[in-house]
């Protein structure tokens, strides 16, 4: 995730999401947020604002809320979202995937000789 937040996402507590409000049904659940499984890979914009690769580490569909796992990350970053959050995308879309083309705005880290 770069370098260390400000902000530590230590809780399982979610944060405000950077979106507008969801359709809800009846019972005051996400009608319209996407489906995720726990393992799936994701791309998940970080704390500092910068795309990362994540997993779905589990799933609360009752409270429309997922936990992601940041690749290369201890569990300490893990941080439960919105289903429907602008934070979560398709895995590959904003972060870079070895062996694939770059595009325009993804995430790209790269390593010298040294490591």
């Amino acid at each position: 995730m770069g370098a260390d937040p400000a902000s530590d996402f230590g809780s399982d507590l979610p944060g405000p999401p950077r979106q507008t409000a969801a359709k809800r049904d009846a019972g005051g659940r996400r009608i319209d947020a996407p489906k995720y499984r726990v393992g799936q890979p994701v791309d998940v914009e970080d704390s500092v604002r910068l795309w990362s690769d994540a997993r779905v580490a589990a799933v609360d569909a009752a409270r429309g809320m997922v936990k992601v796992s940041y690749a290369g990350w201890s569990d300490r970053w893990d941080e439960w979202l919105e289903t429907g959050s602008a934070r979560i995308a398709p895995a590959g879309t904003r972060s870079y995937r070895a062996g694939r083309r770059a595009a325009p705005g993804q995430r790209v880290e790269a390593r010298d000789e040294r490591g």
